[in-house]
């Protein structure tokens, strides 16, 4: 009996120390796994955050909180600003022909002054300005090539300015000139841009 024990406690040792080194082994090939797994993650990780922030950079995505303060491109078909009472005083927009206007406005939403681009002569530049009524001036260069200011009256709500005012223009070789109507709208004085030549 006892020589029968003896022989199988040292088999069973043997055994033992069998599924141990298996074990270990098996442990050991799990740790390579996992380090190589973590690793092939971590590289992973990087490329696609350096994508992003590439990306992000040249405009492709846009990533909260890491959006820049100033915007490097805006595109719009019109735009409004809103001051902090939450009122439109600003308006980019654009005409009938597709030319820009850019409009300015009081806190009772009346246009005030624009900046605009006129249809006259594929497009010139200029600048009105408005009261109540409408129209009381503006500043631009005419299909001619003229540079003019005109100084408007009153006119009805909503129209081009009353009959008498001032314009004062340089045409496009140099020569200025003046004109001044009264409220008929009859001119009072012209002086015209040729020397000798007097007022009406």
């Amino acid at each position: 009996m006892n020589s029968s024990a003896e022989a199988k406690t040292p088999d069973r040792m043997e055994q033992l120390e069998r599924e141990v080194a298996r074990l270990s082994a098996a442990l050991e090939a799990s740790k390579k796994s996992f380090r190589s797994r973590w690793w092939a993650s971590f590289i992973a990780a990087v490329f696609v955050i350096a994508g992003a922030v590439v990306a992000h950079e040249t405009g492709s995505i846009t990533i909260s909180g890491l959006a820049p303060s100033v915007a490097k491109r805006l595109e719009a078909k019109e735009f409004g600003l809103y001051n902090r009472k939450d009122l439109r005083v600003l308006l980019g927009t654009l005409d009938k022909w597709g030319l820009p206007n850019l409009i300015f406005m009081d806190l009772e939403k009346q246009y005030r002054m624009g900046l605009k681009v006129w249809p006259e002569g594929g497009g010139t530049p200029g600048m009105v300005f408005y009261d109540k009524s409408g129209i009381r001036g503006n500043f631009r260069i005419e299909e001619d090539g003229s540079t003019v200011l005109n100084l408007l009256s009153q006119g009805k709500p909503g129209g081009q300015g009353g009959k008498g005012g001032i314009r004062m223009a340089v045409n496009a070789d140099g020569d200025p000139s003046l004109e001044i109507t009264d409220r008929d709208g009859k001119v009072v004085t012209r002086l015209p841009a040729r020397s000798g030549a007097g007022s009406e």
